[in-house]
């Protein structure tokens, strides 16, 4: 889960750091954002699922437990 409001000044260096590389391309991506444009960004991170901020609980949990291994 990765808050796009948190990521700090260089986003694109985290972005390229987790889909873009081989070794943690497979591990899901969540985006949280309250950016208006939150799919474009979602897309641009290759996510795999967002969320919109704010956001209802039961939707987090449901995307949650969509990409939850057990």
């Amino acid at each position: 889960m990765l808050d796009h409001g948190l990521m700090g000044s260089d986003p694109d260096c985290l972005r390229i750091g987790l889909k873009f590389n081989v070794t943690t391309c497979h591990i899901p991506l969540v985006l949280l954002s309250l950016h208006p444009f939150t799919a474009t960004i979602a897309k641009g991170f290759r996510a795999d699922a967002y969320i919109e901020m704010p956001f209802d609980i039961y939707d987090l949990a449901s995307i949650i437990n969509k990409y939850i291994r057990v």
